[in-house]
């Protein structure tokens, strides 16, 4: 959207983003292929709570690990291969020119696609790059307070926070977060029925 309509978007924060998924590192290679094998032998749900314990690995992120698990798990299998498989074709860096938004790129410092490449997103595009540490892949959930400073500095045109304060929630911050009652959470117990 950025790319098609940049006057329209005069902020872009981007969270553990990259400009192409294509499996071109091996990394990349092992989160397409790897994940879907799981979907296709485990189904979608076993597959889920895999996917919850490496996002989510330390014994007080239980809560965070049970709620990805139950809203991963309830996506159809076919919706999240043919998710994976679009993003494995997908790239936008014939186009990063075409961006004049102001840009903060938020990266984990434990994220499952390479740091490396983040940096050079961020160079590329003149942006500016927090990178948080202890976080993995689930950065707005582990790293509440880290992301939303950031994301608050960019959309006030505020400095960003100090590096100081770029590292993943501790376990009684996590734990005074309420999971329940979001959209997503009904959705994937059930509770919301969606019109086909």
């Amino acid at each position: 959207m950025a790319a098609q309509r940049p006057a329209r978007v005069p902020r872009l924060g981007l969270i553990n983003s990259l400009a192409t998924y294509r499996p071109d590192d091996w990394r990349k290679w092992l989160e397409t292929y790897v994940s879907a094998t799981l979907v296709r032998l485990l189904g979608m749900r076993r597959a889920a709570w895999l996917l919850a314990a490496r996002l989510f690995p330390e014994p007080w992120q239980q809560a965070m690990r049970r709620h990805a698990a139950a809203v991963v798990g309830a996506v159809p299998a076919s919706s999240y291969l043919g998710l994976g498989l679009a993003l494995a074709r997908w790239a936008i860096i014939d186009r990063l020119d075409r961006l004049t938004s102001r840009i903060l790129l938020i990266a984990a410092e434990h994220d499952f696609t390479p740091l490396a490449e983040k940096r050079e997103l961020a160079a590329k595009l003149n942006a500016d790059i927090v990178v948080v540490r202890g976080s993995r892949h689930g950065t707005p959930f582990d790293s509440v307070e880290a992301t939303n400073a950031s994301l608050l500095a960019l959309l006030t045109d505020q400095p960003l926070p100090p590096p100081t304060r770029w590292v993943r929630d501790t376990p009684v911050r996590a734990q005074a977060l309420s999971l329940a009652g979001s959209i997503a959470e009904e959705h994937a117990m059930g509770a919301i029925r969606v019109p086909r």
